[in-house]
């Protein structure tokens, strides 16, 4: 049963190798490799080049930089196996990962499987489980009122921790039977924002009739880029982020989805703006200029609207704080706040 994987690389010289070795030693060999050059200006293109004359499963897609979801895309055109698979160009995978999961897609033939990740940071790795269970069958029922439903947002339980809100949200990390995204494309960043891999997933899971969680193998995500970045503050991803929530409610209007999936939508909206506050207090702007954006986050309508309708019952105390701060709307008490929370998480990470 062959296997596409489709990795974009824009600039990636410094990871890329790392990427594509742990493709090319996995034990699963049945493999079309899809790597898509998107406009590189390092040594990218050229390192590609290499691999394509080492190993004639891989194939090379160079073409203008117009960003990631156009990568995949037209990645995506070229793939031709029975599953399709997603890796980043600087994430990596465990020895046995593809045969591990290839072997019960084998058995099981499902639209789509799943797996856990670890987050690999600088100087620690973080294993992220998307639930306790190392095996779980769903049926066309459970995917949309668990896999579907978590895509729109948390409910009850999921509440707790707003900092796994996205856990899910991965193309990486999941295998698609390609007849199930073969009329599905990543919508382009300035429609979407970061959450290409969002809408993309909720385009397919509606439609998905099975699917298997496979927690006992693990890819591996690379985290150090984000550490060593020096935040800007991207005031087009606030209003892409609102962007996306309009359509994820016109789509379950058009779907005619329960009201459970628009509760799980206001929740969501609630909860991304930690996010964005925390995306804030991490950029160079000085404090008035962050009480400011902070200020449009937290008056923003739609989410005054869905702050309204929002129970904090399944919150953790330090998290209630927060929201609470923002429903009274101190942005000064909420800069704060997160600032000497953030402070706090660096003393534990020292110790």
């Amino acid at each position: 049963m062959l296997l596409s994987i489709i990795i974009p690389a824009y600039n990636a010289e410094r990871y890329i190798k790392r990427t594509i070795e742990s493709v090319l030693q996995q034990t699963y060999q049945l493999l079309q490799i899809i790597i898509v050059d998107d406009g590189s200006t390092d040594k990218t293109a050229s390192i590609l080049n290499w691999y394509a004359k080492k190993d004639n499963r891989i194939e090379i897609i160079h073409k203008e930089n117009e960003g990631l979801s156009s990568a995949r895309n037209a990645g995506l055109e070229k793939a031709i196996g029975n599953y399709v698979f997603f890796l980043d160009s600087d994430d990596w995978l465990e020895k046995n990962y593809l045969e591990t999961c290839m072997e019960v897609l084998k058995k099981k033939r499902v639209d789509v499987l799943f797996t856990p990740y670890i987050r690999e940071y600088k100087n620690r790795s973080m294993k992220t489980n998307l639930f306790d269970n190392s095996y779980i069958e769903f049926s066309k029922e459970m995917v949309q009122n668990k896999l579907l439903l978590r895509l729109f947002g948390p409910v009850d339980e999921e509440e707790k921790d707003p900092t796994k809100l996205d856990n899910f949200n991965t193309a990486w990390g999941k295998f698609y039977n390609r007849k199930i995204i073969k009329n599905i494309k990543f919508e382009p960043r300035n429609i979407v924002g970061l959450s290409e891999d969002l809408w993309f997933n909720i385009n397919i899971f509606y439609f998905v009739n099975s699917a298997i969680y496979l927690g006992n193998v693990y890819l591996h995500y690379n985290k150090v880029n984000d550490e060593s970045l020096v935040s800007t503050y991207h005031p087009e991803l606030a209003s892409t982020r609102k962007n996306v929530s309009q359509m994820m409610r016109n789509f379950a209007r058009k779907y005619q989805l329960e009201k459970k999936f628009f509760e799980a939508l206001n929740n969501r909206i609630v909860l991304l703006s930690f996010s964005d506050v925390l995306s804030v207090c991490h950029s160079n702007l000085n404090f008035e200029e962050k009480q400011h954006v902070c200020k449009q986050i937290i008056y923003d309508d739609m989410f005054r609207d869905a702050l309204k309708a929002f129970s904090y019952k399944n919150m953790k105390f330090m998290w209630k704080i927060f929201y609470k701060l923002e429903e009274i709307g101190s942005t000064k008490l909420i800069l704060l706040f997160v600032n000497l929370a953030l402070n706090f998480r660096e003393r534990v990470k020292r110790n």
